[in-house]
């Protein structure tokens, strides 16, 4: 039997919560079992009780609370050591996700190859945006270089934003889908996933002694773990059989553009030399 562990992250936020646990107590029967370790970031009161209250209903859910809020990654980080040693895969992942009802079993089917560390699902948003894979190939350094001005300035990043809402809406109006890598159906190893949700192997917690690189507080996962896993001499790999929807950010957007920004560029220019 195979044992899968997932590993997820909350900060205020019940309801999704409550969904993602609903969307894996439906999950298609098969020869796995599986646990969670929940880490509550979260400092509201009632929320706290309400999700004690709600592993009473989920028994296959412990909790853990760190003594603040510690961000995304290092509550990952600070779980880890705590996951038991015959787990086949840690799933470690946002509260914001549902999981189709075959992902564990598609998981349980799933046979990858050794140099394999990391895999990436199918990751949807509810309204059908399609987040993986991330990126493709490492970044160029052009790609670098448009990233380098979007961290500058706020100015500068809301200049890009609307020249990529334009952008979009014409490939759209002209249906121009090939120019649309994210959604592939087909697997292949990339560079980076999406960093909602990562199914992490054994070989890969061993060779980073279950330590997360990540010197940020709130995003720029993505590319923390890619060098990581490349560091480690490992791959990544994005299996479309294994679908979750995602609300995107459900908590984070009821914070305002300026606060996101400001910490996405401070994560950013700590890991730039990483990319």
């Amino acid at each position: 039997m195979k044992h899968f562990q997932f590993v997820v992250v909350v900060y205020n936020n019940i309801v999704d919560t409550l969904s993602f646990f609903d969307s894996l107590s439906n999950q298609i029967p098969g020869d796995y079992e599986f646990s969670v370790v929940l880490v509550d970031n979260s400092d509201d009161p009632q929320v706290m009780l309400k999700i004690d209250e709600a592993t009473k209903a989920f028994k296959f859910v412990k909790v853990l609370r760190p003594k603040e809020n510690i961000g995304y990654f290092p509550a990952v980080s600070f779980a880890l050591p705590s996951l038991n040693k015959n787990n086949d895969y840690a799933i470690v992942c946002n509260n914001d996700l549902v999981f189709y009802k075959n992902f564990c079993l598609n998981l349980l089917k799933a046979n990858y190859d050794n140099e394999v560390m990391v895999v990436c699902p199918d990751v949807i948003t509810f309204n059908g945006l399609h987040q993986n894979p991330h990126h493709k190939h490492r970044l160029r350094y052009y790609e670098v270089f448009y990233f380098d001005l979007l961290y500058s300035n706020y100015i500068f990043a809301i200049f890009f934003q609307r020249i990529s809402k334009l952008t979009s809406f014409v490939m759209r109006l002209f249906r121009h889908s090939t120019l649309i890598v994210r959604g592939s159906r087909t697997p292949q190893f990339i560079d980076q996933g999406i960093g909602s949700i990562y199914i992490l192997r054994p070989s890969f917690l061993a060779a980073i002694d279950c330590k997360l690189f990540y010197p940020g507080f709130l995003y720029c996962e993505e590319a923390c773990i890619s060098w990581q896993v490349r560091y480690s001499n490992g791959k990544i790999f994005y299996d479309p059989s294994l679908k979750v929807l995602h609300s995107n950010g459900a908590t984070l957007n009821q914070k305002s553009n300026y606060w996101r920004y400001s910490y996405a560029r401070e994560s950013y220019w700590k890991i730039r030399d990483r990319l």
